[in-house]
C-alpha cells in the first residue's frame, strides 16, 4: 500500500490550513506571503494557534472563511507596506465571513491601517472574534474594521455580532458618499472599550463606533460599550442617513455624549432614527444640526440616562440634547433621566413632542425649550429636591407651546421657578401640578411674553402664579399654605 503524505490540513480537518502554505505563527516570522497564498485557495481558511505577523495588505476572494481555534491571533501592528490604509482588503467580493480570531491592529500617526476593510462588498459576516489596538495615537477613519463603498457598488447585507474591540477612538466605521450607499447593516451583541491608556480625546466629531456619510438601514442593538472617559461620543449616526435603530444597548463612561445625531460637516439630512430602551451611565443622548430638506423623524424613547453629573472630565452635557435645528420631528418620551449635568432635556428644534418623562434633579432646567415652536410638552415628571437645581420647565423666545398635565415638585434650597416663560407667544399652561415650597415662583410670564394662556393649574411658591395684562389666567388653584 502507498502511504500518502499527511498534511495539516487533513489533520485539522480544514480546508485550508495556512501552515500548508508556509505560515509559520511563532510570533516573530512575517507570514503575510504564505497566508496570501491559503487565501489564494479561496473556501475555508483556517489558522491553527499561534501569532501570525502580517506586514503587508491581503486580499480576500469571494466565498471566503477566515477562523481559527481558541488562541490564533493575527498581528498586523506592525505593517511596512500597505494599500488603502487596511491589512484584509475586500473589494467587491461577496460571501465573506470572518470568526473566532483574534487581531491586533494599527492606529499610530505614521503607519496606520484598519484590519479589515470591505469596500463594495455584499453579505458580510463578523462573528466571535477579538479586534485590539494598544496605540496611543489615531490617524483619520482607521478601525478595526471598516464598511464602505466604491464608486461603481455600495456594500449590502453587513452583520458584526458577539465580538470584542478594544482601541483608541474609531472601532467600527460604515461610510457610502461617492454615489452609492452601505445599506443592511446589524451591528449587535458586541463588546467595545475605549483603550485605558491612550490620553483622553473631548472631539465630538470621533465616535467609537460611526454610522457615516450614505448609509441606509442600520441596527445598532444588545451591544456593551465603556467609553473608558476617553471618547467625546461613542456612537455617532452623522450625515446622509435613513432609518437607523439604537436599542437595548448599555453606554457608560464617556467624556460627554454616548449617542450622538448629526448632520455632519456638511448638514445632509438624517432621518428616521429610533433611539429605545438603552441604559446610558455618565453619558447623554445628543441631536444636532439634522441638515436641511426632510431631516428628522427622530424618536428617543424608554431610555435610562444616569449620572451625567459624574462626569470626570469634558464639557457638561444634558440627558437629552437637541440643538441648533430648524427641520425635525421629535418625539421623547418615556425615558428616565437622573442627575444630569446640565438640562435633563433640551430642546431647539420645532414640532416637538416631549411626554412621560421622570426628570431626576437636573442642575439648571428639568425641561428647556428655546427657538422650537409649536412644540408639545405634556405629562412629564419633575423632580427638582437636588439643592441645586433651579427650573422645572423653561419655555424661551417660542411660540405655540403647550405645556400640560406635567407635576414639577421637589424641596431642593435653590428652586426659583417652577415653569417660567420668557419672550414666548401664544401658548397654553393648563392642567400643571407644580409644588414647590421652596420656590419664588410656581409660574413666572415674564413682562416679554404675552397671549399666554394659563389655566386649571395647582401651583405653589412665594409668587404661585405671575403674569402680565397681555396673558389670560384663569381657573387656577393656589396653595393658600405658601403665600
Amino acid at each position: 500500500m502507498a502511504l500518502t503524505k499527511a498534511t495539516s490540513n487533513m489533520i485539522e480537518g480544514a480546508q485550508v490550513n495556512v501552515l500548508d502554505y508556509g505560515a509559520v505563527g511563532d510570533g516573530v516570522t512575517d507570514d503575510s506571503s504564505a497566508i496570501q497564498l491559503a487565501l489564494n485557495q479561496q473556501g475555508n481558511i483556517y489558522f491553527p494557534d499561534g501569532t501570525y505577523i502580517v506586514k503587508t495588505t491581503l486580499t480576500v476572494k469571494s466565498n471566503t472563511c477566515l477562523f481559527g481555534s481558541k488562541n490564533a491571533t493575527i498581528d498586523g501592528s506592525t505593517p511596512t507596506s500597505i494599500t488603502n490604509a487596511t491589512i484584509f482588503n475586500i473589494v467587491e467580493k461577496e460571501d465573506v465571513t470572518v470568526r473566532g480570531l483574534s487581531f491586533i491592529y494599527d492606529t499610530d500617526v505614521a503607519t496606520a491601517c484598519s484590519m479589515f476593510t470591505f469596500d463594495g462588498s455584499d453579505r458580510i459576516r463578523i462573528y466571535d472574534n477579538t479586534f485590539t489596538s494598544e496605540d496611543g495615537s489615531t490617524a483619520g477613519n482607521t478601525a478595526a474594521v471598516r464598511i464602505r463603498e466604491t464608486v461603481s457598488k455600495g456594500s449590502n447585507d453587513v452583520v458584526i455580532s458577539g465580538n470584542y474591540f478594544e482601541g483608541p477612538r474609531l472601532l467600527i466605521l460604515t461610510q457610502g458618499g461617492s454615489g452609492q450607499i452601505v445599506k443592511d447593516v446589524i451591528i449587535s451583541n458586541n463588546t467595545f472599550s475605549q483603550n485605558s491608556d491612550i490620553a483622553e480625546n473631548p472631539n465630538f466629531l470621533d465616535g467609537a463606533v460611526k454610522i457615516d456619510l450614505g448609509t441606509d438601514n442600520v441596527v445598532f442593538s444588545g451591544n456593551t460599550c465603556d467609553g473608558n472617559n476617553k471618547t467625546e461620543g461613542f456612537l455617532q449616526v452623522e450625515e446622509t442617513i435613513n432609518n437607523v435603530t439604537v436599542t437595548g444597548n448599555v453606554i457608560n463612561n464617556c467624556l460627554g455624549y454616548g449617542i450622538f445625531i448629526y448632520g455632519g460637516q456638511t448638514l445632509s439630512p438624517v432621518n428616521n432614527v429610533t433611539i429605545i430602551g438603552n441604559v446610558l451611565s455618565n453619558a447623554g443622548i445628543y441631536v444636532a444640526d439634522l441638515g436641511t430638506s426632510s431631516a428628522g423623524e427622530i424618536i428617543i424613547s424608554n431610555n435610562v440616562v444616569d449620572g451625567t453629573q459624574n462626569l470626570t472630565s469634558g464639557p457638561t452635557v444634558s440627558g437629552i440634547d437637541c440643538q441648533f435645528g430648524t427641520v425635525a420631528n421629535i418625539v421623547i418620551s418615556n425615558n428616565i433621566i437622573k442627575n444630569p449635568t446640565g438640562y435633563g432635556i433640551i430642546n431647539r428644534y420645532g414640532n416637538v413632542v416631549i411626554s412621560n418623562n421622570n426628570i431626576i434633579n437636573p442642575v439648571t432646567y428639568g425641561i428647556f425649550n428655546r427657538y422650537g415652536n409649536n412644540n408639545n410638552i405634556n405629562n412629564n415628571s419633575i423632580n427638582l429636591s437636588g439643592a441645586s437645581s433651579s427650573y422645572g420647565i423653561g419655555l424661551r423666545q417660542c411660540t405655540g407651546g403647550l405645556v400640560t398635565g406635567n407635576k414639577v415638585y421637589g424641596v431642593g434650597a435653590s428652586i426659583n421657578t417652577g415653569i417660567i416663560f420668557l419672550d414666548v407667544e401664544r401658548s397654553t399652561v393648563q392642567n400643571n401640578f407644580v409644588d414647590l415650597a421652596t420656590a419664588t415662583y410656581g409660574v413666572l410670564i415674564d413682562a416679554n411674553s404675552n397671549k399666554i394662556n394659563v389655566s386649571n393649574n395647582t401651583s405653589s411658591g412665594a409668587t404661585p402664579i405671575s403674569n402680565s395684562a397681555t396673558n389670560s389666567v384663569s381657573n387656577n388653584n393656589v396653595d393658600m399654605d405658601t403665600i
